[in-house]
């Protein structure tokens, strides 16, 4: 695994998750602020924009349910004495 890292080609977690929550970060600033965008620029209804909003929060408790999953495998799996990779 050492020469993947070296190479290049394996990135530890830590960087990895740092990363990861930065891109969510800036998907879900982006997302918060569509349906406002809508409304003024594409003149879109109320009910639209309620309905968008609605969507867009579902998908963020979706995503957060899922990296929190994913966050607690990871810790099931070191304390089990699983590989750790940081």
């Amino acid at each position: 695994m050492e020469a993947m890292e070296k190479a290049g080609t394996l990135v530890p977690i830590a960087d990895f998750e740092m990363v990861l929550a930065e891109h969510a970060r800036q998907v879900i600033m982006v997302l918060d602020t569509l349906p406002d965008v809508l409304e003024r620029d594409a003149g879109i209804s109320p009910a639209a924009v309620e309905r968008c909003q609605q969507v867009i929060d579902g998908l963020r408790q979706e995503l957060s349910e899922r990296l929190a999953k994913v966050a607690d495998q990871r810790k099931a799996a070191e304390a089990e004495g699983g590989p750790r990779r940081q």
